[in-house]
């Protein structure tokens, strides 16, 4: 045996003894041992020099819950020290195609660096990892709002929901979903401003999908604004059932806060839009966002 295959034998070993290890803290000796038994031939080296044991247990665990060839599984993977990128990983029982995954993370302003797939074989059956090493996008139109960002790791939860729900058919693949990682807003809270871009666009402007993305994209701080002022007028609230009081308390504020927030748009057409978007929320009288 040459130096390179001892090296090669001797991480294999380790990434074993390391994964039998932190499985057995996370599940049980019993468990674990099951578990290990089930894959322990199931992952090719190129996985394992890719995959620290710790996530390889959690990819474990999302394959387990795969019940239809049609369902699929998410998670998102933390940096390791040092390291600025994230893996977001899809599971699957059947084998799927980048132009089903590339088209919805630039949409939500991400970029992808890299992509493997991972035929995982257990049983004579096998299954799917797709993993994509990603990070937030940056380009010149949204370079302020980028700069803004919270680590994805903060909004793990509402990233994942939102790519679950798109793959799922059950909300759009459009550019507004950038509004997530620039705002932290969750998938139900753009697919408002989703609503009120659409009755904009009836109204009949001289103005196209691209064009109102475009202003809510390039000022995040005002499209949040926007939805926390809808909010605020339809949420329901024992304290705020005096038309009075709402004003006073939750509506007025938000407006001030919305004319701060306008004052650093600097492109004249992004606040036309905005404002027009604002009067649009302000006249709807009734919405069944909350029922």
């Amino acid at each position: 045996m040459n130096k390179p295959e001892r090296q090669l034998n001797k991480f294999t070993r380790s990434w074993i003894v390391s994964f039998q290890q932190i499985s057995e803290r996370a599940l049980g000796k019993e468990t674990s041992q099951q578990l290990w038994k089930k894959y322990q031939s199931a992952f090719p080296i190129g996985y394992q020099t890719q995959v620290s044991p710790r996530y390889a247990l959690k990819d474990i665990l999302h394959l387990e819950q795969l019940t239809t060839p049609k369902h699929q599984g998410i998670s998102l993977l933390k940096p390791y020290k040092g390291i600025e990128h994230y893996r977001l990983h899809f599971y699957s029982q059947q084998e799927r195609f980048l132009d089903e995954y590339i088209p919805v993370l630039e949409n939500m302003h991400l970029r992808v660096i890299d992509q493997v797939q991972f035929p995982i074989t257990v049983d004579g059956t096998t299954q799917f990892i797709r993993s994509f090493t990603i990070n937030i996008a940056t380009s010149q139109s949204v370079k302020i709002a980028t700069s803004e960002c919270a680590p994805l790791s903060s909004v793990n939860s509402q990233l994942l929901k939102t790519i679950q729900v798109i793959l799922d058919g059950k909300s759009e693949n459009d550019a507004l979903n950038k509004l997530l990682v620039l705002t932290g807003m969750a998938w139900q809270e753009i697919d408002v401003l989703r609503a009120y871009r659409n009755y904009y666009l009836q109204l009949g402007h001289q103005t196209t999908r691209d064009t109102v993305h475009h202003a809510l994209i390039n000022n995040p701080s005002v499209a949040l604004c926007l939805f926390k002022y809808f909010e605020a007028r339809f949420r329901p609230n024992p304290e705020w059932d005096d038309p009075v009081l709402r004003e006073e308390q939750a509506l007025f504020p938000l407006r001030l806060q919305l004319l701060e927030s306008m004052a650093s748009v600097s492109d004249i057409n992004d606040d036309r839009i905005l404002r027009t978007l604002f009067n649009l929320i302000d006249a709807t009288m009734r919405c069944n966002f909350h029922l």
